[in-house]
Formats: C-alpha cells, sequence, structure tokens
C-alpha cells in the first residue's frame, strides 16, 4: 500500500461525505409505480403497564378509529408485551419516559389529529389471482 503517512483511507464502500450523487435520489425502479396510503395514528398514555392492561375493552374501541394506535408508557418496560400487543394488531407499544415526551409532543403539536402518507405496501403474489 502506498499511503503517505498522513493520509488516511476510507473504508473501501463508503463514499464521501461530499459526494453527493447518491443525494435525493429517489430509490424507485424505473417503471415502478409507489402509491401511498393515507394512515390515521391515535395514542393513548398511561403511567403504568398494569394501568393500559386493564383498559382493553377501551384501546380495543379506539382501533376501530384508527390506522395505527401507540399505545404510550411512562414507566419503563417491555415494549413487546405479549398480552398488550395481543389486543390488535393495530396496537403499539412504546415505553418509558424518552417515549412518553416524543408522543407528548405530537399530541401537542396536534400530530394525532391528522392522517398521514405512507408507502402502501407492495402487494403480495398471494393478492394477484
Amino acid at each position: 500500500m502506498n499511503q503517505k503517512p498522513n493520509q488516511t483511507r476510507r473504508p473501501s464502500g463508503r463514499r464521501s461525505r461530499f459526494d453527493r450523487s447518491s443525494r435525493n435520489r429517489h430509490h424507485k425502479k424505473p417503471g415502478q409505480n409507489i402509491s401511498y396510503i393515507d394512515k390515521k395514528y391515535l395514542a393513548a398514555f398511561f403511567d403504568t403497564f398494569p394501568a393500559a392492561k386493564s383498559a382493553r375493552e377501551e384501546l380495543l374501541a379506539q382501533c376501530e378509529s384508527c390506522d395505527q394506535l401507540n399505545v404510550v408508557i411512562k414507566a419503563e418496560g417491555n415494549m413487546d408485551d405479549a398480552e398488550l400487543l395481543g389486543i390488535h394488531t393495530k396496537v403499539k407499544v412504546y415505553a418509558g419516559e424518552a417515549w412518553t415526551l416524543i408522543h407528548e409532543r405530537r399530541r401537542d403539536d396536534g400530530w394525532y389529529e391528522t392522517t398521514h402518507k405512507e408507502i402502501a405496501p407492495k402487494p403480495s403474489d398471494s393478492d394477484n389471482p
């Protein structure tokens, strides 16, 4: 390797931070159509996991009016809690003070009051007859 002592070599495969050729490029293939869907999010806030679990019926009712229900729990805990996630496939659990702060700011900013565009899932082969 013929490198001068003061030069550092960039790891292979990494681009320079000054190489802007790949920035702002849409990652769709030519001829590929990307469709978007509107998603409605709701949030339910709780202090503890037992409090969230005891509100099962209310959470299930909220799932009927949204595409995703964020169950936000101030206490630290398991965000993969099977009992809470088992309420409905639309339920996502966020636990801890940091997540609570994020979702409280979203609520205060009106984020939960509007729909949000997201890329529609690709149809699977089983969807096509």
